[in-house]
């Protein structure tokens, strides 16, 4: 699924990080193991001396087609099954555009929908709390964010987790009203960008990752429906090269025109592989532990970064709350990176926090009551779609679920519910053991 949903450019960094002599030594042994038995086998002979010699053989034939019939369910096979199956829905994902824009005309959802003001979705990339010291890590990697600990509008979730551990999977349904818990059609289910647009907000999307192109997607697909794309990542191909580091951002929105009634989406390059890449020449100061230094200097980065974007827009007259969360996390803590074929919970650790204006708190103080009040329960990342629509005041019955949105009183916070990787691991088994 990954390299159907990446490009070249980030296969080739991936290999490049996580390849080392002994791997490459345990590859060549392999293919020279293949070679041998190739070679040898075109030197056995079949004689079939007897009629108990032919009935031999072709018991051993059947029950071998047996095995591979009744082994056809199998880790190797699986991959190929469910990456078929991935990329079925987003296919259709992408085919329903038009049905699903029907959907939100037909239940009329007006233009006037929702509450005025300028909100903005940050979406960071690998990124694994534990590695941050606002979360209680032990080297100062998170300055900003440890400084804003104290701030009455500033809320720190403790226990986020990823609903899958690739980007695609994972932003598919943060973005979307499909989640782990709902039995919606994913090709039925309506984006925050379509919903933003149909209740009247102007929606930017602003994204340093790669573009792999207008249908690569359905994350792709979502970005495309924004009334302004800014793409700052124009690299293809052969190349790990980033045009700019995550701070361009910035600056690109601060070009944008403002209105009153605004969505804006910010996709960083964050934390991904390769870690170096992802941060300027000044920003280097951890350097003891290899590539486990180079992702603490990342996230040190996207702190710095986090910090300028927040100064900026608190200046804006309309500006009312940001919500920052990771697609998920990284398992940089045991030398793994988020493969979900090797999956351990780090892979699904992810930060998440809420910056609400005092006007906004002032306007609306249960829903800032809820939201602190459910700073220590459990959360998956594909319950985003609700949360911001709540915090957006768009709370239609069509697509709007209180159970999965925080700043409802109606959240259902019981741990025996949330789960990661599609429903395949259960989050109390993280929990408790």
């Amino acid at each position: 699924m990954a390299i159907l949903q990446t490009n070249f450019a980030e296969a080739l960094g991936y290999v490049k990080d996580r390849t080392g002599i002994a791997a490459l030594l345990l590859a060549a042994a392999y293919v020279l193991t293949i070679v041998y038995v190739g070679k040898l086998s075109s030197k056995i002979e079949v004689k079939c001396t007897s009629w108990r010699s032919a009935v031999g053989i072709v018991i051993f034939l059947a029950l071998n087609i047996v095995l591979m019939i009744r082994t056809g369910d199998n880790f190797v096979t699986s991959i190929f099954k469910e990456t078929r199956n991935y990329q079925a829905n987003y296919e259709e994902y992408m085919k329903q555009k038009e049905s699903r824009n029907q959907y939100l005309a037909d239940i009329m959802l007006a233009n006037d929908t929702g509450k005025p003001g300028i909100y903005i979705l940050v979406i960071g990339e690998s990124q694994n709390p534990t590695r941050m010291s606002a979360y209680g890590y032990k080297l100062n990697t998170t300055p900003w964010l440890n400084s804003m600990k104290s701030d009455d509008n500033m809320l720190l979730f403790q226990h986020a987790y990823a609903c899958q551990v690739q980007t695609v999977p994972a932003l598919t349904y943060a973005l979307t009203a499909k989640n782990q818990y709902n039995s919606l059609d994913l090709k039925k289910a309506v984006s925050l960008i379509d919903v933003a647009k149909a209740a009247g907000y102007q929606t930017v999307w602003l994204s340093n990752q790669v573009r792999f192109g207008s249908w690569g997607t359905p994350v792709t697909v979502i970005a495309e429906e924004a009334d302004e794309k800014i793409w700052t990542n124009s690299h293809q191909g052969n190349t790990l090269d980033t045009e700019y580091y995550d701070g361009e951002l910035i600056n690109r929105l601060q070009n944008i025109k403002r209105s009153d009634k605004m969505l804006i989406v910010m996709h960083l390059m964050g934390n991904h592989i390769s870690y170096h890449s992802c941060y300027p020449a000044e920003f280097e100061k951890f350097k003891k532990e290899g590539k486990r230094s180079e992702y603490d200097n990342s996230i040190l980065y996207n702190d710095h970064v986090m910090e300028l974007l927040l100064n900026m827009v608190s200046a804006w007259k309309d500006f009312k709350g940001l919500v920052y969360f990771s697609d998920h996390g990284e398992a940089v803590n045991y030398g793994k990176s988020h493969n979900p074929d090797t999956f351990i919970f780090d892979m699904a650790y992810i930060p998440m926090y809420i910056y609400l204006t005092p006007d906004y708190r002032k306007e609306n103080p249960e829903i800032f009551r809820n939201l602190h009040a459910a700073r220590d329960n459990y959360f998956t990342n594909d319950l985003i779609f609700n949360t911001v629509l709540g915090i957006m005041g768009i709370q239609n019955d069509y697509f709007y679920e209180p159970e999965n949105d925080l700043t409802s009183v109606k959240y259902n916070s019981d741990l025996n519910r949330f789960m990661t990787l599609y429903g395949k691991k259960h989050v109390s088994e993280d929990v408790i053991k």
